[in-house]
């Protein structure tokens, strides 16, 4: 919502400003990284890092680099998945964020020194017997606070490879993420973005910063389609302006339940520099449920994705059964992999 009139601005206040212009469909630049134009905010967080959590997480960090998710009470099964995998793929510098006391007490005794109690400043969620609906209110208050989780973290000095727990690693992603930043400054190349979003049926291989205009995208035609549940970003204070711009972005009237357009919106109006992750490698749920892009992905590369996002299917139940399909969903009791009519190997080719 954009206010046009005094009256409207005097009811909300907050949709004065302009809205963000919408760029013209957007190519990759021959050398991948992306600067953008800056409308923003260089409002330093005020906010204190907790003294007991920047020490747990600076010690999991290696070499300044730690994958993060977070979860609540309700959400541990896919908790677990999620750093089961980490485990299997022997990556060491992992953390979670508990949001409820639910959370945090389970994962102190299951991930001893790998858990921190998220500041109820950022997320004073409580724990539920049922999983949060999609997009029901507290999942919305949840997936609204993770940009002050992410700055939150970077404060302590960190750079972050966040991820949601439907994310599930295959092997150890800091190297390829190593070769992307590689010769870069963290002023040169501050994030490394993850592609959501439909892929056209006559090249599953795509993979861009955009949809294309035209009009089989229907109301997405045109737009950015990056992913705010999978990217790693350096610590900065650009890195921290583009996040606080991000949160104000979900502050203003009539911001809908929707997070991850404004984390586009925000990356898109910010200045900060940013190249895609390969597509291939860190696929999200829509490439990776199409067998046409796994054939293809076969085809050219012969080796399997790095992370898989289990997303672009909705409800608790139908993203486990994907991920038992899949071949990825460990059964904490058995610790194994439990597989579904097809197999795992067929999946990861």
């Amino acid at each position: 919502m954009s206010c046009r009139t005094a009256a409207c601005c005097a009811r909300h206040p907050r949709a004065c400003e302009p809205p963000p212009r919408r760029s013209s469909e957007v190519r990759a630049p021959p050398n991948g990284v992306f600067t953008l134009t800056s409308l923003g905010s260089t409002v330093p967080s005020s906010a204190a890092s907790d003294p007991v959590a920047r020490r747990v997480l600076r010690k999991l960090a290696i070499g300044g680099q730690l994958a993060v998710s977070h979860t609540n009470g309700a959400n541990l099964p896919f908790a677990r998945n999620w750093y089961a995998h980490l485990q299997r793929a022997r990556v060491r510098n992992f953390a979670l964020i508990a949001t409820d006391e639910e959370a945090f007490a389970a994962l102190s005794r299951e991930l001893p020194s790998r858990v921190v109690r998220c500041p109820h400043t950022i997320a004073a969620h409580r724990g539920r017997a049922q999983p949060l609906r999609y997009r029901s209110s507290g999942w919305t208050r949840l997936m609204f606070a993770v940009p002050k989780m992410v700055r939150w973290v970077l404060r302590m000095d960190v750079d972050v490879l966040w991820m949601d727990t439907d994310v599930v690693t295959l092997s150890d992603p800091f190297p390829v993420l190593s070769t992307l930043l590689e010769g870069k400054s963290r002023e040169e190349l501050s994030l490394l973005a993850s592609v959501d979003g439909r892929v056209p049926d006559e090249n599953v291989g795509e993979c861009r910063v955009s949809y294309s205009k035209e009009l089989r995208w229907g109301g997405s035609a045109g737009g950015w389609k990056l992913c705010g549940g999978l990217f790693f970003i350096r610590h900065s204070t650009a890195s921290r302006d583009f996040l606080r711009m991000w949160e104000q972005r979900l502050q203003e009237p009539h911001a809908g339940a929707k997070n991850q357009p404004h984390y586009n919106e925000a990356l898109r109006s910010s200045k900060l520099p940013f190249r895609l992750l390969p597509c291939e490698l860190f696929p999200n749920g829509y490439r990776y449920a199409s067998a046409a892009w796994r054939s293809k992905f076969a085809r050219i590369n012969g080796s399997q994705p790095v992370l898989v996002h289990n997303n672009w299917i909705k409800g608790h139940e139908a993203k486990l059964s994907r991920f038992r399909m899949w071949g990825m969903w460990v059964d904490p009791a058995l610790n194994a992999t439990q597989t579904g009519s097809e197999t795992q190997q067929g999946l990861r080719r």
